[in-house]
C-alpha cells in the first residue's frame, strides 16, 4: 500500500519530564539501559529509595515507548506496562492519537531506523542520538486500524522468536533435569548403579595427536576435517571454522580415526570437559590435541550417556580432583581414562536416549515456527516502510 510517510515529530512527542532525587518516592521502579535488552525485554529492574539515585532522571508510564539514545544499534527499545523513572539516555516516546504504540515500536526496531539512528549520532566514545534528529525520521503512516493489525502480527512473530530462544537456552538445561530424574546425582550414585573406567566402557579409547604428528603446515583446503578444541561445543560440534588435512595425512593418524557416534571430550578451556558426539556430517575425522577420543561399547553404555555425564557435571566437582596446572586447568587423557563412572542398565539409558530426542525435536519444531515468522516479519516489514 502506498501510506503516507510524516516526520516522528508529527506524530509522536518525547516527553523528557524530569525528577530530582529528592523527588523520586521511595518504591519507584527505575530503568537504565543496562535494563533493557536488543529483544525490547526488561531485566532486573531496580526498586529505589528516595534519594538513593544522584542525578535527574524522566518519568515513564505504560504509555510511553522507551527509546535508548545511547549507542542505538544496541536495539533497546522497549514497551513498558508499568510507571517509572529512566536514565536520561533514555527517551519516553508517547504516541499521538493518530498512531498505534505498538506500531511505533516495531517500527522503530526496524534494521533500516536502526543503522539511520546509528549514522546520526554524535560522539566517538560514546555515540548519542539527538532527539531533535529523531524526530525529524520519518515513519508510514497507514490507517490506525491497519496499523493495530501490522503490529498483532509482528507481536505474534516476537512472541515465537522468544519462545525459540528460549527453547535452545533451555535445552541443555532439560537434559541436565532429565538425566538426573534417570540416574541421579553422578557424584552420589543413589542408585548403585554398577561402577567403570571410561577405559573399560570404551572399545577404543585415545588423545588427540601430538607434536610431530600434526602441525600447521599438514592443514589443507579440503579433505578430512579435524575436530579441534575449539570446535567442541555443549553437546554439538561447531562447524564454523573447519580445519583439514590431506588424505594421506589422515592414513597415517589411522589411531585418531573418528567414527559416527565417537564420544569427543575436551580436556582444556572453558569449560572443560564439555563433550559431544560425533555425527556422519563431520566424517572423515581425526581428533587434536587437548581433545579425547571415547568410542562406546554400546553393549555397556551410550553415547548420549557418556556424553550427557560429561555436560551435567560441568558445574560441579565430580572431576574437580583431576584438574592441575596453576593458569590453565587441564585433565590429561590418561587421568580421564581412569575415572570411574556409574554405569546405568542399558535400558534405561535408552529410556534416556528417547527423552532426548523428544526434546530435540520440540527444539526443531519451534525453528521451524521461527524460520516461518522471520519470512512473514521481512514481508511485513517491506509492507510497513513501502
Amino acid at each position: 500500500m502506498d501510506w503516507p510517510m510524516v516526520n516522528l515529530s508529527e506524530v509522536v512527542t518525547i516527553d523528557r519530564n524530569s525528577v530530582t532525587p529528592d523527588n523520586i518516592a521511595s518504591g519507584t521502579r527505575y530503568v537504565g539501559l543496562e535494563n533493557m535488552n536488543s529483544d525490547g525485554e526488561f531485566q532486573d529492574i531496580q526498586i529505589v529509595k528516595n534519594g538513593e539515585l544522584k542525578s535527574n532522571k524522566f518519568q515513564f508510564d505504560s504509555q510511553h515507548i522507551l527509546y535508548g539514545k545511547l549507542r542505538p544499534y544496541l536495539r533497546k527499545i522497549s514497551r513498558p506496562d508499568f510507571s517509572g523513572i529512566c536514565s536520561t539516555d533514555i527517551l519516553p516516546i508517547r504516541c499521538g492519537p493518530e498512531m498505534d504504540r505498538n506500531f511505533v515500536y516495531h517500527y522503530l526496531r526496524k534494521q533500516e531506523m536502526v543503522d539511520m539512528a546509528t549514522s546520526r549520532c554524535s560522539g566517538a566514545n560514546l555515540p548519542r542520538l539527538s532527539p531533535k534528529i529523531l524526530l525529524t525520521f520519518q515513519i508510514s503512516k497507514p490507517p490506525l486500524a491497519e496499523q493495530k493489525r501490522i503490529a498483532a502480527i509482528l507481536d505474534k512473530t516476537d512472541v515465537i522468536e522468544q519462545s525459540t530462544t528460549s527453547a535452545h537456552s533451555m535445552k541443555q538445561q532439560l537434559i541436565h533435569s532429565t538425566f538426573l530424574d534417570l540416574f541421579g546425582d553422578p557424584h552420589l550414585n543413589p542408585n548403585k548403579f554398577e561402577e567403570m573406567t571410561l577405559r573399560d566402557v570404551s572399545t577404543h579409547y585415545t588423545d588427540g595427536p601430538f607434536g610431530s604428528n600434526l602441525k600447521s603446515s599438514h592443514y589443507t583446503v579440503e579433505g578430512p576435517r579435524v575436530i579441534r578444541l575449539g570446535d567442541i561445543d555443549i553437546g554439538e560440534i561447531n562447524d564454523d571454522n573447519i580445519s583439514h588435512i590431506s588424505a594421506e595425512h589422515y592414513q597415517s593418524l589411522e589411531r585418531h580415526h573418528l567414527c559416527e557416534g565417537d564420544v569427543v571430550v575436551a580436556t582444556l578451556g572453558n569449560p572443560m570437559l564439555r563433550s559431544a558426539i560425533v555425527a556422519r556430517s563431520a566424517l572423515p575425522a581425526i581428533n587434536k590435541s587437548d581433545v579425547v577420543l571415547i568410542r562406546p561399547n554400546t553393549d555397556i553404555v551410550l553415547a548420549e550417556y557418556i556424553s550427557c555425564l560429561f555436560n551435567s557435571t560441568l558445574e560441579g566437582g565430580y572431576w574437580s580432583n583431576l584438574v592441575h596446572g596453576q593458569t590453565r586447568g587441564r585433565i590429561s587423557g590418561g587421568q580421564l581414562s581412569k575415572v570411574v563412572i556409574p554405569v546405568p542398565p542399558l535400558d534405561l539409558q535408552q529410556i534416556f536416549v528417547a527423552r532426548m530426542k523428544s526434546i530435540a525435536q520440540f527444539v526443531t519444531g519451534l525453528e521451524l515456527a521461527k524460520s516461518s515468522s522471520s519470512s512473514l516479519v521481512e514481508s511485513i516489514t517491506q509492507e510497513m516502510l513501502s
